[in-house]
């Protein structure tokens, strides 16, 4: 599985956004498979025994996963003044 996070600031408040995508081990996108995009919880991330369980089950079929990262959660910088949102 290959793992790359890149991440991009926001146009209207310079927050970042982070996504950890992970790839099937031949190393690539297999467009006739599914994109798995996966939302953890509150304070989580992609080392959520829940997101590694969905992430190797979905790279085991061949599928492509993205994990959403939240502004200021697993090294994603926090640049605004609130520090939370609902």
């Amino acid at each position: 599985t290959v793992l790359r996070r890149p991440l991009k600031s926001t146009k209207d408040d310079d927050e970042a956004v982070a996504l950890d995508l992970l790839f099937p081990s031949s190393g690539g996108h297999n467009n006739n498979k599914p994109v798995f995009l996966i939302l953890h919880g509150l304070n989580g991330g992609s080392t959520e025994p829940y997101v590694l369980d969905l992430v190797r089950r979905a790279s085991k079929e061949g599928c492509t996963s993205a994990v959403l990262v939240n502004r200021g959660l697993m090294k994603t910088p926090l640049r605004g003044e609130e520090s939370f949102t609902a």
